[in-house]
């Protein structure tokens, strides 16, 4: 009954749903209009956020179900992992670089109006860059070790000058990825940590 349930709401409201919403944001995405572009930012943040939690409740399946892999469908989470370096590589061509990006410094109203962004919006723009970048170690580290389930690991990549799309394979699991998932997973409860 429960799978039904589950199958109906994907179905008529989830499904529909997401369609709308790629299509919107590829619409608004190759306009020319620049009044979109903190709420491009914004989509693209939450589709990133979403990314990491589909990532970590795959994770999580499979170290509860004892899997060999990574996660649930490694197949599916690479698929996922492909779509964000899409979705990433449309934004930061249509914005020639990030607006997150720390060369932009500049205050003068004509840059802001350029980049189709009002007063609040650069002020929300930079809190929120300093706010990553006063985790820069931790986020440097999340990168370089591969940690993909955890938070800010994608994200973050909206604030990354340079930004390149992940390449490869999903990094398989190993005793030093299991003590580094440790040491970054805080947040993840102690019993489903390897």
């Amino acid at each position: 009954m429960d799978q039904q349930l589950d199958q109906i709401v994907i179905g008529d409201f989830l499904e529909p749903l997401r369609r709308r919403l790629l299509s919107e944001l590829q619409e608004k995405m190759s306009g020319q209009n620049k009044e979109h572009s903190f709420e491009i930012f914004l989509t693209v943040y939450v589709l990133n956020t979403n990314l990491e939690w589909c990532l970590r409740h795959s994770r999580r399946n499979a170290i509860r179900y004892d899997s060999k892999e990574r996660y649930g469908s490694t197949g599916l989470a690479q698929e996922y992992i492909e779509g964000h370096n899409i979705l990433m590589s449309h934004f930061l061509w249509r914005h020639k670089g990030s607006p997150l990006d720390p060369s932009f410094k500049s205050t003068s109203k004509l840059k802001r109006k350029d980049i189709g962004l009002s007063d609040s919006q650069v002020v929300f723009l930079r809190e929120i860059r300093a706010l990553f970048s006063s985790q820069d170690e931790y986020l440097r580290a999340l990168h370089e070790d591969q940690i993909y389930e955890q938070e800010l690991y994608w994200s973050s990549r909206l604030f990354i000058p340079g930004w390149m799309p992940h390449s490869g394979d999903i990094i398989p699991e190993t005793q030093s990825y299991r003590r580094l998932i440790i040491r970054y997973c805080d947040k993840m409860p102690r019993d489903t940590v390897p």
